[in-house]
């Protein structure tokens, strides 16, 4: 009697654990899903995973979220806004951004040279490049905190073409581009252009006296006749102060570039102008 109820108990141990096993088995077995939401909470993917299964993150492909949205903003993946190693329930995984802004904050003020020698001038152009990035942490809407950080890239940034003989090898204007550091996309595009040939009005290659005494005979005749015209070409040279009109203004202009030339060798339209 006392060995059957031996039997019996040793049996009951017997069932017990197995029962155990097979219920930890069971939990081992069962599957949980792992979807993974993009930026705006649309599924990219789904995987199962088993309570003691890592889940792959490298398994998802985040390619597809780059996207640029303009020409000055880009937006791609920055991080998951969690990342457990395992899970024992049905998850959802959400893709947090991070968005690279440019922006223009100023712009070449040097858009007119007088020579075609030396390079562009950049004096003025300015360029930053916002980066917002999502985190985890979510506000009391229920949206993710982001963080943002600024940088000057102006340094970063050259002309193409950079040099003027280049620029203006066959025209007298030309397109600059404003292109960053290792990057082939112009950040800004803007027109330049060439006035070598101002106050040299009978276009012998030089700047002096005989000019200056050709547009005051043009702006008197122009004054005594209503018929008289000049040459275009005449007049684009002639109107060293560009507002339009050939006058004595031009004339006084050119006479005191050929002054200064004659005392310093050389003589600067820029100066000049930049006193009238």
């Amino acid at each position: 009697m006392h060995k059957n109820r031996c039997i019996a108990a040793a049996m009951s141990v017997l069932m017990m654990a197995s029962s155990a096993c097979l219920s930890s088995a069971s939990a081992a077995d069962e599957k949980h899903t792992v979807k993974f939401v993009d930026f705006d909470g649309k599924t990219m993917t789904t995987i199962s995973v088993a309570a003691d299964e890592k889940i792959d993150y490298d398994s998802v492909d985040t390619s597809s979220l780059n996207k640029h949205i303009d020409k000055y903003t880009e937006r791609d993946f920055a991080a998951w806004d969690m990342t457990p190693a395992y899970t024992d329930k049905d998850i959802t995984i959400h893709a947090l951004s991070k968005t690279a802004f440019i922006s223009i904050d100023g712009i070449p003020a040097v858009t007119k040279y007088f020579s075609r020698s030396g390079r562009v001038d950049l004096y003025g152009f300015k360029a930053a490049i916002t980066v917002t990035t999502q985190t985890p942490q979510k506000d009391a809407n229920g949206n993710y905190i982001t963080e943002s950080n600024t940088v000057d890239i102006t340094s970063s940034c050259t002309a193409t073409p950079s040099n003027l003989r280049e620029a203006f090898y066959t025209s007298d204007q030309a397109q600059i581009d404003i292109v960053p550091m290792g990057d082939d996309k112009p950040l800004y595009s803007y027109v330049i252009y060439c006035y070598d040939f101002l106050g040299d009005v009978n276009d012998n290659g030089a700047v002096d006296s005989v000019d200056a005494s050709a547009v005051l005979t043009s702006y008197a005749e122009n004054a005594a006749s209503a018929s008289y015209t000049s040459d275009e070409n005449f007049n684009k040279r002639a109107d060293v102060n560009m507002d339009g009109l050939v006058d004595a203004r031009d004339a006084s202009l050119i006479l005191k570039y050929y002054a200064l030339a004659s005392v310093n060798g050389k003589a600067d339209w820029n100066d000049i102008l930049s006193q009238t």
